[in-house]
């Protein structure tokens, strides 16, 4: 059974979804771009900021704080439903695409949201994708330092502050 997701109004979450069975699908950059487009399409639907967000072969780790009058599980359901119908129909298969439930933690502190947003950050160098985080196409910091509309919200002086200080991340 599973646990009751803790939600808290105007909260921040660190949120992960991994896909089943840890299969490599994010390493085609239309399946990407199909991942890209849909959070765009959701944010259509629903109220919520993107703060940091970086994908991963089998796995996509976001900072998400959704609006006044959304929820943490109405988004991401959206999200993972039609996400994985748009990959199932794609690729010609059916079935389960994602592995479990998403996993979220509510970000509690200013020090939690620096943590979790450098550890975004660092994800793709610690998996020796790339050796500077700036390079890693899939992540908030690329959109930032490339001005890409539509992902991330920036809107923030301390969000700014936290991409500047996190482009010059290596291994």
């Amino acid at each position: 059974m599973n646990r009751r997701r803790q939600l808290k109004s105007g909260a921040s979450y660190h949120v992960i979804c991994k896909i089943n069975r840890d299969e490599i699908i994010f390493d085609d950059d239309v399946i990407t771009v199909l991942l890209l487009d849909i959070i765009i399409r959701c944010r259509k639907k629903h109220s919520f900021r993107v703060r940091n967000f970086c994908i991963m072969g089998n796995h996509i780790h976001f900072i998400l704080t959704p609006g006044k009058d959304s929820s943490l599980p109405r988004i991401m359901q959206w999200i993972n439903s039609v996400f994985a119908k748009a990959y199932n129909r794609k690729m010609g298969i059916s079935g389960r695409l994602w592995k479990e439930r998403y996993f979220s933690r509510i970000i509690e502190t200013v020090k939690q949201f620096v943590t979790t947003f450098e550890y975004i950050v660092k994800n793709p160098i610690e998996a020796k994708l790339v050796q500077y985080a700036k390079n890693f196409k899939h992540s908030g910091l690329y959109h930032y330092l490339n001005k890409l509309k539509g992902i991330i919200d920036t809107d923030s002086i301390m969000i700014q502050k936290l991409y500047e200080h996190c482009k010059t991340f290596h291994r």
